[in-house]
């Protein structure tokens, strides 16, 4: 998914432009495009998930995610001392990643994810996410039995919020509110002029 042509991390880079800050730095929303990329990377190396150069091993390219973990642990932790179960570290890592998979996608497409801070990091979080679009979704049926209601709300003419809500009524099957936004060819529909 990444280039491979990233050059490895580099743990005294990585000390100086996010260690050396406060926990917060180490928030994949705070990173640089450079140590996000770099940081995926490794991440997708470490956990078996694309391979290596012949000359690095899998866990060489664990230490920055594993150091840039800590720092966020002690961060949520205050500055006190805590311990933290080795094996707990794996669970670490992989929220670390989907984390870093969520900005990633935050950063490249339309969608605008809200971010992790330092107090719901690790802590299993909902995420919000916003639909950027150019014209509005067409509206759920109304006064439809056991409906999903959609709610859109515009932002600045180019950023849409579509927040779903499924309701249940006595058993009954859902409508759709997606049926019906596709023409034959398979294209969203016009409505309405927009």
């Amino acid at each position: 998914m990444l280039d491979e042509q990233l050059p490895p991390s580099d743990l005294e880079k990585l000390a100086r432009d996010v260690l050396g800050q406060p926990p917060t730095a180490a928030l994949p929303c705070n990173l640089s495009d450079e140590w996000l990329a770099l940081i995926a990377r490794d991440l997708d190396a470490c956990m078996g998930e694309m391979s290596t150069d012949d000359h690095c091993e899998p866990s060489d390219q664990m230490a920055a995610p594993l150091a840039l973990v800590i720092h966020l642990l002690q961060g949520k932790a205050n500055g006190q001392e805590e311990f933290i179960a080795f094996d707990d570290f794996e669970k670490y890592l992989n929220d670390y990643k989907i984390e870093i998979q969520l900005e990633l996608v935050n950063r490249k497409t339309n969608l605008a994810i809200q971010p992790a801070c330092l107090h719901d990091i690790f802590e299993g979080r909902e995420v919000r996410v916003e639909i950027s679009c150019k014209k509005p979704m067409p509206r759920a049926k109304k006064d439809s039995a056991d409906n999903w209601d959609s709610f859109l709300q515009l932002n600045d003419k180019k950023n849409a919020e579509l927040n779903l809500e499924n309701c249940r009524d006595e058993g009954r099957a859902r409508q759709d509110p997606f049926e019906g936004w596709l023409d034959e060819g398979g294209k969203l529909k016009n409505e309405g002029g927009l």
